[in-house]
């Protein structure tokens, strides 16, 4: 029996030959950006402005201020999870809840359901569909024409109505504010002193006081900057 001859490296000879590694011809990918893809991003872009201006950047906004302890007057602090604290530790946290979910109930029952089956109905009518989608759209424009009317029949009333500040002075949760009011009753013009309560970051109470020496001495404020109306 022959033996196998040893591998010599030339072929024909009992040599192996292994194959050559196969080159793979790496191409690279060309991205092309044709005047379609850039008019559409120029069309997108207002929108992705407004969603980083009024979504976007107050969620920001508002996970950093929940760290921070905040009277909307001094430099805000850091004070890590004590916000959430003092949220958990309210009595009246299950109560809100309790509201925030029947407001979500109300709004899934009254905002989906009843819209989408108004909707089908009238996507169904042949004769008088502009008609009927006006009444549709009416609940959306009412409100605001109602609150603009309203607060234009207020200061009608009031003609020239305006609060002028010209001092503001926060001592812990109270905030005092100096000024004078105009408007063409004189009985609602004059120098005016506004003091608040602050607690929790929110507003708990707000009154408006006849600039007088005995309320500026109640309201811990000098004597000496009285404010004229002009």
């Amino acid at each position: 029996m022959l033996a196998p001859e040893r591998s010599s490296g030339v072929p024909g000879r009992g040599a192996v030959v292994s194959p050559a590694p196969a080159t793979v011809s790496r191409r690279r990918r060309r991205v092309r950006v044709d005047g379609r893809a850039i008019s559409t991003f120029v069309m997108a872009l207002p929108m992705l402005l407004a969603f980083t201006v009024f979504a976007w950047w107050p969620l920001l906004r508002a996970g950093v201020l929940s760290v921070q302890h905040s009277n909307l007057v001094d430099t805000p602090s850091f004070v890590g999870l004590e916000n959430f604290r003092e949220v958990l530790a309210d009595p009246l946290l299950w109560t809100a809840v309790k509201n925030t979910a029947w407001f979500v109930f109300l709004a899934l029952v009254f905002g989906f359901p009843i819209p989408l089956l108004l909707a089908v109905m009238m996507s169904e009518l042949r004769r008088n569909r502009g008609l009927y989608s006006a009444l549709a759209y009416l609940p959306v424009v009412i409100p605001p024409v109602a609150s603009i009317l309203l607060w234009q029949r207020f200061f009608d009333a009031f003609p020239g109505y305006r609060n002028v500040f010209t001092s503001l002075t926060a001592t812990g949760p109270f905030v005092t504010m100096t000024g004078f009011s105009e408007c063409s009753v004189v009985e609602l013009a004059g120098p005016a002193l506004w003091a608040a309560t602050v607690r929790a970051d929110r507003v708990a109470g707000w009154q408006v006081y006849l600039d007088t020496p005995a309320n500026r001495e109640a309201l811990a404020l000098p004597r000496d900057d009285q404010p004229s109306a002009p």
